[in-house]
């Protein structure tokens, strides 16, 4: 019982930073890069990935930081800055 009533507790608090207006910052992930088109996008931690997929089926992947900056490991088509929005889900890496 315990465990539940902080599970509702918890719920209860997010529930309320999402109807005051308060959202995670989300990478925009271009819609196509270097001829390939965007396949999926998810967030770990302050980390985007946006991961793209050629005519051949080969995919691509591109990391960038909480600002849109290009992180290290990064395909060399990926382009160094990309622009951020507000928005009340950021899709969770799985």
């Amino acid at each position: 019982m315990k465990t539940f009533v902080t599970l509702l507790a918890t719920l209860a608090s997010l529930s309320a930073y999402t109807i005051v207006g308060v959202h995670a910052q989300c990478i925009t992930c271009r819609s196509s890069m270097d001829g390939a088109a965007l396949h999926d996008t998810c967030i770990t931690g302050d980390v985007t990935t946006c991961e793209y997929e050629n005519q051949a089926g080969l995919s691509f992947y591109c990391y960038y930081d909480s600002q849109g900056s290009l992180r290290d490991h990064s395909n060399p088509s990926c382009v160094k800055n990309v622009g951020t929005s507000k928005g009340p889900t950021c899709g969770q890496c799985s």
